[in-house]
C-alpha cells in the first residue's frame, strides 16, 4: 500500500489533481481510503457518492476559476492594457538588423550548389 502525503510536495496538491488519481487509480482496479477521517471510500457506494461529489465541486471550481480569469483579460483589454513580455526589439531595432543582414549577404557570396554526380 503506497501513502501520499500532501504536506511533501507530492500528488494531490488540488483538487482536481487528486481526482485525476482517483481516476486513474479506479480505472486499474484500486480503491482509495481516507485515513485519515474516513468520508471517502471508494470501495463503497456512499465513499464513491461523496468523492463524486467532490469531483463535482472541483469541475465548478475549475469552471469559475476560468471564468474570472477570462472576464479579468476581457476588462483589463477594455482599458487598454495587454499581457504578456514587452517587445525588446523596437521597430528601429528590427531595420538595423534587416539591413546588417542585407549587407552581409550582399558581400559574401553564397557557395554554388554540389555538382550532380554522373549516373
Amino acid at each position: 500500500m503506497r501513502r501520499w502525503d500532501t504536506r511533501s510536495g507530492t500528488p494531490g496538491r488540488s483538487l482536481r489533481d487528486l481526482v485525476d488519481i482517483v481516476s486513474a487509480l479506479e480505472a486499474r482496479g484500486v480503491g482509495v481510503k481516507s485515513l485519515t477521517n474516513g468520508i471517502v471510500d471508494t470501495t463503497t457506494a456512499h465513499g464513491k457518492l461523496v468523492f463524486g461529489m467532490f469531483a463535482l465541486m472541483a469541475e465548478y471550481e475549475a469552471a469559475l476559476i476560468k471564468e474570472r480569469t477570462l472576464a479579468g483579460l476581457a476588462a483589463a483589454r477594455a482599458r487598454g492594457r495587454t499581457g504578456g513580455r514587452k517587445p525588446k526589439m523596437t521597430s528601429a531595432l528590427i531595420n538595423k538588423a534587416q539591413r546588417m543582414y542585407d549587407s552581409a549577404s550582399s558581400r559574401w557570396p553564397r557557395s554554388p550548389p554540389p555538382a550532380a554526380s554522373p549516373p
